[in-house]
């Protein structure tokens, strides 16, 4: 088994920047993968870049993919590492069930992505109980019939159904939320990311809705069923943490919904101009909020804690709008959070890039201290 510290010296220092922000940093020891098995896809849906936009299973048909003896000759070089399975269509490839049955031991699967085509036949050649995300299309499926498929496979797998709200799914999410809800299945909804697309006031209303009410009970579902323990429904008893885009995350998060959230860390907050798409709601994207959200509202009931390298990430990229200095954005942050009185503590790190490993490994103890200072802890009866 290769250590993670001892290969990480082995790589030059531009290979590492690159890698960095893939590796999982509570699994040090295992790599993350997304294997693409096959381009194939027996699907052409319009807002796919993969197969409809620019067809990669034209650049690379069935002829150049390789064999089941030839992935797992290759997958047994690898260190330990979890796989997430994707195309194109997985099951076009025929040799798939083999390939998941004769995976070497040291190796897992996070999941694959699926339409749902293949035959259940054909799943069941699989002798592991692992995770598949099952995508909705209607321009190809009926719902009924969909619905009657996803039936059949949760009695397989450890199942969840994904659907792309475009303008014409949006009518159908809530129905079928309501149905995969009696048949303790997930829906996942993803927003329409499109050149052009925006979606009205109240699409995003229903949208945030219906996501918000889906993540709701998955969070439930946490509570007693799978720890035997009880989430707190006090915002002040939760926090939210992030690294680099999911530091902006994290702290949005407690910033619309303080409500839910109260306590906030983030290494490296992306506090930047990197929406995507753009939204002339907020123009700056996170820049926004230490330009103008911050000192222009009511003081919420928040705690931070932050952290920035002085060798953090700096991109004027084409826009040259000077809202991409990680390090000044951060600076920013701790200026107005002090002038608003916000309780917060602002670690500026020395010889240090983003989200940067041995900065967490040094201060995370001290940081959430200071996070959930103030939280009276209960003894235990």
């Amino acid at each position: 088994m290769i250590n993670f510290t001892e290969l990480r010296s082995m790589l030059p220092d531009r290979l590492k920047y690159i890698l960095k922000p893939y590796f999982r940093t509570l699994l040090p020891n295992q790599f993350v993968a997304l294997l693409w098995i096959t381009f194939r896809c027996n699907y052409r849906c319009s807002y796919c870049n993969i197969v409809t936009n620019f067809n990669f299973g034209d650049l690379s048909g069935k002829e150049s993919e390789k064999t089941v003896d030839q992935w797992l000759g290759a997958l047994e070089k690898l260190p330990p590492t979890m796989f997430f399975i994707a195309g194109g269509e997985p099951f076009l490839y025929k040799e798939l069930p083999e390939l998941i049955n004769g995976l070497p031991k040291k190796h897992s699967i996070i999941g694959i992505v699926s339409n749902g085509t293949a035959k259940i036949e054909e799943y069941r050649r699989i002798k592991k109980r692992i995770g598949i995300n099952i995508s909705f299309h209607r321009e190809f499926i009926k719902e009924e019939a969909f619905v009657s498929k996803i039936g059949q496979l949760k009695d397989i797998f450890n199942l969840s159904v994904n659907i792309v709200a475009t303008r014409e799914n949006l009518p159908l999410i809530a129905r079928l939320q309501y149905t995969f809800q009696k048949e303790e299945v997930s829906l996942h909804v993803d927003r329409l990311v499109k050149s052009g697309f925006q979606y009205t006031e109240e699409e995003n209303k229903m949208l945030e809705a219906v996501i918000s009410k889906e993540r709701k009970k998955q969070f439930d579902q946490l509570d007693e069923k799978d720890y035997g323990v009880k989430f707190t429904k006090n915002p002040d008893g939760r926090a939210t943490m992030g690294g680099s885009s999911g530091g902006a995350a994290a702290f949005t998060m407690a910033w619309f919904h303080p409500e839910l959230y109260h306590r906030v860390l983030t290494y490296s907050g992306t506090y930047v101009n990197q929406q995507w798409p753009y939204d002339p709601k907020s123009p700056g994207g996170a820049w926004g909020f230490h330009e103008h959200l911050i000192p222009q509202s009511p003081r919420k009931p928040i705690r931070l804690w932050m952290e920035v390298g002085d060798k953090d990430l700096y991109n004027p990229n084409v826009m040259r709008d000077n809202m991409h200095d990680w390090v000044e954005a951060n600076e920013r942050m701790a200026k107005v959070l002090a002038a608003k009185g916000y309780p917060y503590q602002f670690v500026f790190a020395e010889n240090a890039g983003h989200v940067d490993r041995a900065v967490r490994m040094q201060t995370l103890p001290e940081a959430l201290e200071y996070v959930w200072q103030g939280y009276p802890a209960q003894s235990a009866k």
